[in-house]
């Protein structure tokens, strides 16, 4: 089965050589990379007309200006020649073994569609901080449950090319949240399997966690929650109540960052999940608690 990597980048020339060396060390030889520049202005073009891709397949993209990510990610889907699509974008690493395990479980069972698996998040020299476990591996997962609690990696993800022939690609409107939204569309449908095995590691540095980061994070979700409330989604309404509880708690969760009390609550108020809501306020009570000790 060919894998397409489809690779996006926006001046990510510090991590971009790892990247590479992170898709082309794979086990699994059957791929070909669809490299999208978003009209970087870094050295990123240099090294990528530079590397030595040692025959694997490359297709080169240069957007003529910076579109949102998501739109930039739907113009390499549109280069995806293979059955299988995964992504990797320039500040990911994979381990040598992912894409090996992960075709080896379509291959065993052709009723899968979507699959995904446990990560680490890391430094910016991919020094582990944390495991992102998900609390039930080695079983499907559809949107009862991804509406309630959504634990998906973009960079753990190894999608059939069918599924986004069926459900279209990308919000092009995103440039944060448009993997949430297209998984969630897409277990609508499509069930999506966890595998118990860390196969990934995502780096957070500076140019991830930004401030305006934040900020667009907290318009996309609004703007999610517009779309959800005027029926623009393909979501059925039986999950909508569960999907609103857990964007509002994303919501309140970033305004816990922010130390947006008032937003915090606003957003409280509007769940009606009593174990979502509870959660949060313990979390707000021992950030609290915690900030009084230190004063």
């Amino acid at each position: 089965m060919l894998v397409s990597i489809l690779v996006n980048c926006f001046n990510g020339g510090e991590f971009l050589e790892r990247a590479l060396n992170s898709i082309c060390n794979q086990s699994y030889r059957n791929i070909e990379i669809i490299f999208v520049d978003n009209n970087s202005t870094d050295n990123s073009s240099h090294i990528i007309k530079n590397y030595n891709f040692d025959g694997i397949p490359v297709k080169y993209v240069k957007n003529e200006k910076t579109v949102p990510l998501y739109n930039s990610r739907n113009i390499g889907l549109k280069q995806c020649s293979g059955e299988l699509i995964a992504f990797h974008d320039v500040d990911d690493y994979w381990s040598p073994i992912k894409l090996d395990r992960q075709v080896s479980v379509f291959l065993t069972n052709p009723e899968i569609s979507i699959l995904c698996s446990n990560f680490y998040i890391c430094d910016r020299d991919l020094s582990v901080i944390k495991k992102f476990k998900k609390k039930f591996v080695n079983h499907y997962k559809g949107i009862e449950k991804l509406s309630e609690i959504y634990d998906v990696g973009l960079l753990t993800l190894l999608i059939k090319k069918e599924v986004f022939n069926c459900v279209g690609n990308f919000n092009s409107n995103f440039t944060i949240i448009g993997d949430y939204e297209f998984i969630l569309r897409s277990s609508v449908l499509f069930n999506v399997y966890f595998l118990n095995e860390f196969l990934a590691y995502y780096s957070i540095h500076g140019n991830n966690i930004s401030t305006l980061k934040r900020e667009m994070h907290k318009d996309e979700i609004n703007l999610m929650l517009s779309q959800i409330s005027t029926g623009k989604s393909m979501i059925p309404g039986k999950y909508i109540g569960p999907l609103k509880d857990n964007l509002y708690r994303m919501i309140a969760v970033d305004a816990i960052r922010s130390s947006n009390t008032a937003k915090f609550y606003d957003s409280l108020r509007k769940i009606n999940n009593l174990k979502i809501a509870l959660k949060l306020k313990l979390l707000i009570y021992y950030m609290y608690s915690n900030f009084k000790k230190f004063c």
